[in-house]
């Protein structure tokens, strides 16, 4: 991890290779890097971005999580710190993801089918793959384990957005959705699926590592 850091310090800022930022909505924009220290900056310039926006009381609420572009993991479970992961010049992109309850359907739906909410498209996918449908919209499917002292979720309708709809709690208006499908603690998942996450976990700072020395080198070289 301290070759990790060391690489990362030693990457600084260009305007080749910007860090950058897609919202829920599908908007690109630069990361203003230099103004931001912590993940609680990022939280609080996410917040005054969706102020006038659709979508700000999900994020009030904090129903939105950031993925990384290229190997589409959610940066606050690696708990690295901050000027690891955001560091200027890296070439880096951002994901931000709307999150949204929804209940089990289908048995143990354990091929993850669904419906996509901005064509109704049915789709078929593991949990945890991210999916591109043919409209053009992200969405995942996140397997949790549905405990007695955890409130029942609230529902959400993937089908095509219908006028009455809550703009916010509505799929459909976001560019990229995760979806929470709460389990039985019968239907835990088991086996190769929780050993792939976990590995998956375990080796992004590496992985990331190695896609820093390429860049690097390639840096280098000109």
């Amino acid at each position: 991890m301290e070759t990790c850091h060391r690489f990362f310090k030693g990457l600084g800022s260009t305007a080749e290779n910007p860090l950058l930022f897609e919202d829920a909505l599908g908007v690109v924009q630069i990361l203003p890097i230099e103004w931001l220290r912590s993940w609680d900056h990022l939280r609080s310039m996410i917040k005054n971005h969706f102020e006038d926006r659709r979508g700000h009381q999900k994020v009030l609420r904090g129903e939105y999580t950031l993925e990384d572009d290229v190997y589409k993991v959610e940066l606050e479970l690696m708990s690295l710190p901050w000027e690891v992961v955001m560091k200027p010049g890296s070439g880096r992109k951002i994901n931000m993801v709307m999150t949204f309850l929804q209940a089990q359907k289908g048995g143990t739906d354990a091929a993850g089918n669904y419906d996509c909410p901005g064509c109704g498209l049915a789709r078929v996918g593991r949990p945890s793959d991210n999916l591109k449908c043919d409209c053009g919209m992200w969405m995942r499917l996140r397997q949790r384990l549905r405990t007695p002292s955890r409130p029942r979720p609230r529902l959400v309708n993937t089908a095509v957005n219908t006028p009455s709809s809550n703009d916010d709690d509505d799929p459909s208006h976001f560019h990229r959705v995760l979806f929470d499908i709460y389990l039985a603690s019968s239907h835990e998942p088991k086996g190769a699926s929780v050993v792939r996450q976990s590995l998956r976990y375990r080796l992004f700072p590496v992985l990331y590592c190695r896609h820093v020395l390429t860049h690097l080198s390639t840096y280098i070289r000109r």
